[in-house]
């Protein structure tokens, strides 16, 4: 072991929600845990919530597997050693997701563990001007978190993709304007939902 980074937050799920979106009928999504449990959570209006663990992450040279449904490759290897649920946070509201952070700690907490849920680039577009609301789905099955250690006194970064089932639904609302939409599971993406960038109210 190289290194080990204790009760660092680490994401099971980040939710964004459309811009201009309604309370009323919020976006959600619901994750399987694979033990038959799951669970959900909304958000609306920009909004971003993630769900996290507390985690403690050892550290080891090499190429390998972390055998806690995590795998990697690279010159050093991440493995889950504990594991506690820690619960949801609110993330901040954004018209463009671009602004939104890629980790979050609490005083006192180890980490940070690094995640990609940002607007980076449109891969899609959606507008609800003179139509009814719109509600689209994704499943995605993986994503892919990056956990900052010390080695040798230099700073690294070492990635490794968690796989978790979540099913995602999102909500643009009658009239609400347009949005530009970034598949963040596309080919090449790092994992997860969408992210969005509100393009306008309608003329």
């Amino acid at each position: 072991m190289v290194a080990n980074i204790t009760n660092a937050f680490t994401p099971l799920v980040v939710l964004n929600s459309p811009f201009n979106s309604s309370y009323g009928d919020p976006s959600s999504q619901t994750s399987f845990l694979g033990n038959g449990a799951n669970f959900t959570f909304p958000a609306y209006n920009g909004s971003v919530w993630g769900f996290f663990d507390r985690v403690n992450w050892s550290i080891y040279a090499g190429v390998g597997s972390s055998g806690y449904a995590v795998h990697c490759s690279s010159t050093f290897f991440p493995r889950v050693t504990s594991s506690v649920e820690e619960g949801g946070y609110p993330l901040g509201s954004y018209s463009n997701d671009s602004a939104e952070p890629s980790y979050f700690q609490l005083p006192g907490t180890g980490g940070p563990v690094y995640y990609s849920n940002g607007f980076y680039h449109e891969t899609a577009s959606i507008s609800t001007c003179g139509t009814g609301s719109v509600v689209r789905g994704l499943t995605s099955l993986s994503f892919t978190v990056s956990i900052p250690f010390p080695y040798h006194g230099t700073q690294h970064l070492v990635n490794a993709t968690i796989y978790q089932h979540t099913d995602f639904r999102y909500v643009f609302p009658s009239n609400g304007g347009s949005w530009a939409v970034d598949n963040l599971s596309a080919p090449e993406g790092p994992g997860g939902g969408w992210a969005f960038s509100y393009l306008g109210p309608c003329a």
